[in-house]
């Protein structure tokens, strides 16, 4: 029997640098620098004021430290992170956190550009309002962005996107998996270029090592169309989730 595959592919930004070689699926893992970026980044609003918004990155293990810059219409200002609060991400693997900060600027926030201290790579996010998948409330760490400097506006009518799944690859689980009912989700963290091909995957929670590969392959043939920051494709990350389903 076929298993299924997941409904809900959940979006977040990444700009792996250069063009890396496809990671493996066993060891060796990404390099250090690429995989905290290989997690995902949003930017959500902040109810009642248009000058704020919350910075979150799920499956983050390392200090949320590094430079931000924070874009409105047509200015961007500086800000530099030390820590974060730690959050649960509901409806994710377990003990899946989400690491966030809540951002001020002068004017109303569009979007944001991290850069995390050591990774050789910059997260983009532009604004949305939460979902139920984003972690949970939390007393967050507040951080104003300043020195602010002129910026063209963007030239699109759209100027921000997420990763966007085209057409979703069905996974099929192994004869193994089959015979010993073994199911459940793999979670894979994908780098995808601004052409929406995979660069790399690197797997994040998994019920069983045998339905690692099928769960890679899954994501792996997938069709991606790129995020967009400012009316531009970038490199980004996406967190893939296949679902493998047991039965006879």
């Amino acid at each position: 029997m076929k298993a299924g595959v997941v409904a809900i592919l959940v979006a977040f930004a990444c700009a792996a640098a250069g063009q890396p070689a496809r990671a493996q699926l066993f060891p060796p893992s990404p390099p250090a620098s690429i995989a905290p970026c290989m997690r995902q980044m949003a930017l959500t609003t902040v109810d009642g004021n248009p000058n704020a918004a919350i910075l979150r990155i799920g499956y983050w293990t390392l200090p949320l430290a590094g430079d931000v810059r924070v874009y409105g219409h047509d200015v961007m200002w500086h800000a530099t992170l030390h820590n974060g609060a730690t959050a649960v991400q509901p409806f994710r693997p377990r003990n899946a956190l989400e690491a966030s900060v809540e951002l001020h600027a002068p004017g109303p926030i569009e979007g944001v550009e991290f850069t995390p201290s050591g990774a050789s790579c910059t997260l983009h996010a532009g604004l949305r309002r939460p979902t139920m998948f984003d972690g949970e409330a939390v007393q967050r760490p507040i951080v104003v962005a300043t020195d602010p400097a002129p910026v063209a506006p963007p030239s699109c009518a759209n100027p921000y996107a997420s990763v966007r799944v085209v057409r979703a690859a069905e996974p099929v689980a192994p004869p193994m998996a089959r015979q010993q009912g073994i199911a459940g989700d793999v979670t894979v963290a994908l780098a995808v270029d601004r052409t929406g091909t995979v660069t790399y995957e690197q797997i994040l929670s998994s019920p069983s090592v045998i339905l690692n590969a099928a769960g890679v392959n899954s994501a792996r043939t997938s069709k991606f169309s790129p995020a967009v920051f400012r009316c531009v494709p970038v490199d980004n990350g996406y967190v893939f989730a296949a679902a493998f389903v047991s039965g006879s």
